[in-house]
């Protein structure tokens, strides 16, 4: 007697599908509930052809203010009206936890092992899309939902000084 068992499913990478929920963005950062509430595209970590956009759980006074929050989630991308995934290395996602004691901040990143990003609508001030990530099979690390943020206008460039003389 021959007995042949066989596993579907256990090729080591990320078990489930990546879905970008039509809801709120929203999920587990650091093993802790976060919602995104506000985001900016942060010019100092930008650079040519890829911006960082960063997802805050707190409202931002302005589109160029820093996001303070405990918890955030960055992207880096080049903003297009397109769809960007982990695995074909055309999206970064990483979720940031900074803990700030006294005069010190300690600050840790996880990378997103998969997700998909796309955006809806990109222009110079807004960029509206919808995003899934998470980290391997580690519970609390997993986002999914759509946002919308405004751009920082120190990014933005009027097309004019961009052409060479």
């Amino acid at each position: 007697m021959v007995t042949l068992l066989a596993c579907a499913g256990e090729t080591g990478d990320d078990p489930a599908p990546i879905i970008i929920e039509d809801t709120p963005l929203s999920g587990l950062v650091a093993e802790q509930p976060w919602a995104f509430v506000g985001g900016t595209s942060d010019p100092l970590l930008t650079t040519l052809g890829k911006e960082t956009i960063i997802l805050c759980g707190q409202a931002l006074s302005d589109p160029c203010a820093p996001c303070e929050g405990e918890h955030q989630v960055r992207i880096v991308v080049t903003p297009e009206t397109d769809s960007y995934s982990v695995e074909e290395a055309t999206l970064n996602v990483r979720f940031v936890s900074q803990l700030v004691e006294g005069s010190v901040m300690t600050s840790s990143q996880v990378s997103a092992s998969a997700g998909k990003l796309y955006f809806s609508e990109v222009t110079e001030t807004i960029l509206r899309g919808g995003i899934a990530a998470r980290y391997g099979h580690e519970v609390g690390y997993d986002v999914t939902g759509q946002f919308e943020i405004t751009r920082c206008a120190e990014l933005v460039v009027p097309e004019e000084e961009t052409e060479a003389p």
